[in-house]
């Protein structure tokens, strides 16, 4: 049984290396590069959707910290509530709203 030691290691990577260049292998023909460009500074949809639920967990907080409960299990239930109750609707009226602009633009 033999151990690889970093000696080893290099005397098999110097055989198996191309001779004659020591830059590494370049294709024949360049490849095609794509470039996307982003020409507005508008959130998606998943933005839209991740910011209305934070805004419902937050919503829950405020309402469970005015109800008096100030432990940890009982704000984090309110919080859920509140993303349940307020951050899933605007959720939808997120997604409606993006779903009407993509339809008139579309026009």
């Amino acid at each position: 049984m033999s151990e690889n030691t970093p000696e080893e290691h290099e005397k098999s990577e110097a055989a198996c290396a191309p001779q004659g260049s020591d830059s590494p292998e370049r294709p024949e023909s360049p490849q095609p590069t794509a470039l996307f460009v982003r020409r507005e500074r508008r959130m998606n949809l998943g933005g839209w959707v991740v910011l209305a639920l934070v805004i419902g967990a937050v919503s829950g907080l405020v309402w469970g910290m005015f109800r008096g409960v100030f432990e940890f299990a009982p704000l984090v239930i309110a919080a859920l509530y509140g993303v349940l109750f307020v951050g899933v609707g605007l959720a939808l009226v997120a997604v409606i709203v993006d779903w009407l602009l993509e339809r008139a633009r579309a026009k």
